[in-house]
C-alpha cells in the first residue's frame, strides 16, 4: 500500500505541478480519491489513499486544508502534511479568505493565518448556520434567518433580512444567491454591496445554487437537480438523481448522490445529460482550482511592518489635574471635568491638553451634543454649553447629573426634581415637576419618550411633549441606572435589576435579592451587570443568569463581534459574551478610576485619575446600550440609529 501510495503521489505531483490539471477531490467513507477532470468526458483517477474523514476540504493555491470535527490539517498537493491545528470547539464551517482561514463553530469564529498559526477569535450571539465568501466580505447566515456580511477584520459591512427567514446563502463570481422557503433572490455583488436583480419562486427547499452561463443550476432538498433560465425564470430541465451536493467545472456538474456515487452531468443550454458514474461510498466532492487559468488577486500594498493587533495601545495622556467625571469624545476631541470646574480638552490629532475654568464646581459627566457643543451640569444651578464660547442656561437648582440628548434637542434633571427639555438652540420647550432628586440621568428613547428614576424608586415615562404617560415604583436607593435597547427597558434601583415593559411600565421580572448590583449595560441579545464586589454577570432577557465571573471589574463595554471588554484594576480582559471564555488580555499601566467609553472607530478611552489611557481595538460597540455612556451622545437611544 505504501509503495502504491508513493507511485500515485508521484503521478499527482507531475499532473498538478507540471500540467496544471483540473483536479476533483472526492472524500469517501474509506479515505480520499483524486480525479483529473481536465477532460470532463474522460475523468482519470490518479490517487486513492486511506485518510480519516474530513468535514470539508478547502483548496488554496498550492495547499489544501483538511477540516475535521475539531482539527485542521494543511497539506501540499501531494498530500504531504505541512501543519495541523487542534481546536476545542466542534467545527461546523470553514472558508479561506484574504490569505486567512476562518474556522466556525456554532457560536465562535477562530481566524488563523495560512500556516495555521492562531490570529484572532470572535463570538456571535446567534448561531452560525452557513458561511460563504464573496468579493471582500465574509457572508454569514445566522440561525435567526438574517444574513450579515463582515469585512476581513469582522466589522459588520451590511445585513439582509426578509419577511421570511433566509434558509441559505451562496456566492458564485459576481452573484450572491440567497433564499427563503419559497423564494430565491439573485443579487449582484460586483460593487461589494448586494444589488437586487431577480427573484424566483421555488419549491422543495434549495440546498445549493450555481450559475452556469445564462442559467442557474439548483439542487433542492429532495435531491433533484434543476436547470433554470435566468431570462425567463422558468425550469428548463430537471434530474431526479437523489443528489446531496455538487461541484461545478465549466459546463459540467459532479453530483454526489445519497447512494455514494458521483454522477457526471453535462449542463447544456437547454438540457441536463448524465454522462457517467464515478467512485463509490462518496461523501462529498471539491474542485482543486486549475492554476494555469486561475486569476490571482493583486496583493494589497501595506506600509505596516507588523501584523495588526486586536488590542493596540495608543497613548497615555497626562492631565494637569485629576478628573472626577467620566469622559466623552468625538472624532476630534476628548473632554472631562475636574471637581473645581475645569473643562479638560484633549486634541486627538496631536494629543495636546488644554483646560479652561467653566464653573465653580462640576460633578455631572460632560456630554457632546449633536452640533458638537459640550454640555456640563453645575452646582450653581446652571448648564454650561461650550463650543467657541461659553453659554449658560439657568435652572431651578443644581444639575449634578449629565444631560441627555433627545430627538428634538436635549433634556436635564435638577436636584430639586425638575425635568427640563430644550431644543437644539437651547430654548426651553417645557419643564416637568418630578418632585424628587434623580439618581441617574434621564434617558430618551426615540420610540417612547424620556425615562426618569428618582431616589424614591419611582420610574416615570414622560413623552416628548412633557406629558406623564405612566409611573412604576421600584426599590428605593441613592443610586440607579436606566438603559434601553430597541424593545427593552432595564432599570437598576436599590441594587436590584428590573425589566420593565417600556410602553406600559409593567415590571416583567427583577433580580438582585442576594446580589447587589451597581452597573448595567446591554446588547440587543443580553444584559450584563456588575455587582458591588466587581463580579460580572451575563443575563438573558428573561432574567436568567447565563454565567458569572469574579473580576473586581470597574467597567464593561459590549462589542459588536461578540466580546465583552472587562476593565479591572490591573487588566483589560476581553471575554466571550456567550460563555465568558477569555479571548484577549492586556495589562494596564495604571488603575482605572471611572467608566471607559468606546467610539465607533474602536478607540477606547479609560479615565485613570490624572491621566487617560487610549487604546484601539479592532472592533466597535454593539447595538443596544453597550457602555455606561452611550457612545459620545451619552444617555439616549435612537431606534433608527440615525444620529
Amino acid at each position: 500500500m505504501k509503495c502504491k501510495f508513493q507511485i500515485l503521489t508521484c503521478i499527482l505531483i507531475m499532473i498538478v505541478n507540471v500540467c496544471y490539471a483540473q483536479m476533483l477531490f472526492v472524500s469517501t467513507e474509506n479515505g480520499l480519491e483524486v480525479y483529473d477532470i481536465s477532460v470532463p468526458l474522460v475523468p482519470l483517477r490518479v490517487l486513492s489513499a486511506e485518510m480519516k474523514k474530513p468535514v470539508k476540504i478547502i483548496p488554496s493555491g498550492e495547499s489544501v486544508y483538511f477540516v475535521y470535527e475539531t482539527s485542521v490539517e494543511i497539506r501540499n498537493t501531494s498530500l504531504e502534511l505541512i501543519g495541523s491545528l487542534q481546536l476545542n470547539d466542534k467545527i461546523s464551517q470553514a472558508v479561506f479568505f484574504s490569505d486567512q482561514l476562518y474556522i466556525f463553530s456554532d457560536y465562535r469564529l477562530t481566524i488563523v493565518n495560512k500556516d495555521l498559526s492562531r490570529k484572532r477569535n470572535f463570538t456571535f450571539s446567534d448561531r452560525v448556520s452557513k458561511v460563504t465568501s464573496c468579493k471582500s466580505e465574509i457572508v454569514i447566515l445566522h440561525a435567526n434567518g438574517k444574513i450579515v456580511a463582515y469585512n476581513q477584520n469582522m466589522n459588520k459591512f451590511w445585513e439582509l433580512s426578509a419577511s421570511g427567514a433566509f434558509q441559505g446563502v451562496q456566492s458564485d463570481g459576481d452573484f450572491l444567491f440567497v433564499w427563503t422557503q419559497d423564494r430565491l433572490y439573485v443579487m449582484n455583488i460586483a460593487e461589494s454591496v448586494p444589488a437586487y436583480e431577480k427573484e424566483i419562486k421555488i419549491s422543495g427547499g434549495i440546498t445549493e445554487v450555481f450559475g452556469v452561463k445564462d442559467n442557474l443550476l439548483l439542487l433542492n432538498s429532495h435531491g433533484m437537480v434543476q436547470l433554470v433560465s435566468l431570462k425567463t425564470l422558468k425550469i428548463i430541465d430537471e434530474l431526479h438523481i437523489n443528489a446531496k451536493s455538487m461541484a461545478i467545472y465549466d459546463n459540467y456538474a459532479f453530483a454526489v448522490t445519497s447512494e455514494g456515487t458521483v454522477r457526471v452531468i453535462n449542463v447544456l443550454p437547454s438540457s441536463l445529460k448524465v454522462l457517467q458514474t464515478l467512485s463509490s461510498k462518496a461523501r462529498f466532492a471539491i474542485l482543486l482550482p486549475d492554476h494555469s487559468t486561475a486569476v490571482k488577486q493583486p496583493e494589497a500594498i501595506s506600509n505596516e511592518t507588523e501584523e495588526k493587533k486586536y488590542i493596540e495601545f495608543i497613548q497615555q495622556v497626562k492631565l494637569p489635574a485629576a478628573i472626577n467625571t467620566s469622559i466623552t469624545a468625538d472624532s476630534d476631541y476628548v473632554y472631562s471635568t475636574t471637581l473645581t470646574g475645569e473643562l479638560i480638552s484633549i486634541n486627538r490629532n496631536n494629543w495636546k491638553v488644554s483646560s479652561s475654568k467653566i464653573a465653580f464646581i462640576t460633578t455631572a459627566d460632560p456630554v457632546i451634543l449633536r452640533d458638537g457643543v459640550v454640555a456640563i451640569g453645575s452646582w450653581d444651578s446652571s448648564i454650561y454649553l461650550v463650543k467657541e464660547k461659553v453659554n449658560k442656561l439657568r435652572c431651578d437648582s443644581a444639575v449634578s447629573i449629565s444631560v441627555s440628548q433627545t430627538p428634538y434637542g436635549f433634556c436635564a434633571g435638577t436636584d430639586n426634581g425638575t425635568l427640563y427639555h430644550f431644543n437644539d438652540t437651547a430654548h426651553l420647550l417645557w419643564s416637568f415637576n418630578i418632585g424628587a432628586w434623580l439618581v441617574c440621568p434621564p434617558i430618551s428613547h426615540e420610540t417612547f419618550g424620556i425615562f426618569t428614576l428618582d431616589w424614591l424608586g419611582i420610574l416615570r415615562l414622560v413623552d416628548f411633549s412633557g406629558n406623564l404617560k405612566w409611573f412604576t415604583i421600584l426599590e428605593s436607593g441613592k443610586f440607579g441606572e436606566v438603559i434601553a435597547n430597541e424593545r427593552n427597558l432595564f432599570c437598576l434601583s436599590g441594587g436590584k435589576i428590573y425589566s420593565v415593559e417600556p410602553s406600559t411600565g409593567k415590571i416583567l421580572w427583577s433580580l438582585g435579592e442576594d446580589i447587589p448590583f451597581k452597573n448595567i449595560v446591554c446588547s440587543e441579545k443580553l444584559l450584563f451587570a456588575l455587582s458591588n464586589s466587581g463580579g460580572v454577570y451575563a443575563i438573558d432577557f428573561s432574567g436568567r443568569i447565563i454565567w458569572k465571573k469574579d473580576y473586581e471589574a470597574v467597567s464593561v463595554v459590549v462589542t459588536r463581534s461578540g466580546g465583552l471588554i472587562v476593565l479591572t484594576s490591573q487588566q483589560m480582559v476581553i471575554v466571550s459574551q456567550i460563555d465568558s471564555t477569555v479571548l484577549y488580555t492586556e495589562q494596564l499601566p495604571c488603575v482605572p478610576t471611572n467608566h471607559a467609553i468606546m467610539l465607533e472607530d474602536g478607540t477606547i478611552f479609560i479615565p485613570a485619575s490624572d491621566r487617560i489611557l487610549v487604546y484601539k481595538i479592532d472592533d466597535e460597540p454593539s447595538d443596544g446600550w453597550p457602555m455606561y455612556l452611550k457612545d459620545a451622545l451619552n444617555s439616549c437611544f435612537f431606534a433608527k440609529t440615525a444620529r
